[in-house]
């Protein structure tokens, strides 16, 4: 039971006592605070559910990805390559959400957890710089993969693929009607991008992120010194800040 105008749950226990000739001579009522408890097991099914929702969601994405990677590869080796590419970069996205308890994560370290497995940063050749902003886990997965995708595409045809080759990321919070978060990808030093006869699945993946899960945009500029994207999203409190909650 919980007291008129409280939010103290307690547990009520009514326990009849007799008098001497076995009739019932009245009644003692003990209560025990258990408002501790209900909250735990409040927060407890709170948790399950939300557990139950995101592997859905996950589940959701490794299938279209598992699809999508299919129709676009031309044989079980190279899907298998490519579909565990995207996996690890879910996995590590992941990984950081969770050692942040799911709360907002930096934009900063969710870019470089992409580029470790390829060993990018500490090879000098990439540069990054921006504010530290801050992501909530949703469109942190969604951006771990955007980048994974930019990243795989530098390390096997772009700039990353030469040992002179550099890659620039770069970030800014613009002011217009609404306030957007754009993070600008440039290589150079690398060999000529040349623009696709047709759109492959990291393209089309970098696309459909940005225009779900973010509400934003992606522009793409293929020239002789190397592949520039520039990646635009609403900067809503929703999904993002300058700093910690």
């Amino acid at each position: 039971m919980r007291r008129s105008g409280s939010k103290a749950e307690y547990l009520m226990r009514i326990l009849p006592y007799r008098a001497s000739n076995r009739a019932i001579d009245g009644a003692l009522i003990t209560f025990v605070e258990v408002t501790r408890m209900v909250e735990a097991e409040a927060q407890q099914r709170t948790l399950v559910e939300e557990l139950n929702h995101r592997v859905r969601n996950m589940l959701f994405v490794v299938n279209a990805i598992a699809k999508q990677t299919l129709t676009q590869t031309r044989s079980p080796e190279e899907f298998a390559t490519a579909f565990d590419g995207r996996i690890q970069a879910m996995a590590a996205s992941y990984s950081l959400v969770s050692r942040e308890s799911w709360n907002e994560v930096p934009l900063r370290e969710l870019i470089t957890e992409q580029l470790k497995p390829h060993q990018a940063e500490d090879s000098g050749q990439v540069e990054i710089s921006g504010p530290d902003i801050y992501i909530k886990p949703a469109p942190a997965l969604a951006l771990g993969l955007v980048v994974h995708e930019l990243t795989t595409n530098a390390v096997k045809y772009g700039s990353l693929s030469q040992p002179k080759g550099r890659v620039s990321i770069a970030w800014s919070v613009q002011s217009a009607s609404l306030p957007l978060l754009v993070l600008q990808w440039k290589e150079t030093g690398g060999p000529p991008a040349k623009k696709p006869t047709k759109k492959g699945f990291g393209t089309a993946l970098i696309e459909r992120e940005l225009k779900q899960t973010l509400g934003g945009n992606a522009r793409f500029r293929y020239g002789d010194s190397g592949l520039e994207a520039a990646l635009s999203m609403p900067f809503d409190p929703k999904f993002m800040s300058l700093g910690p909650l």
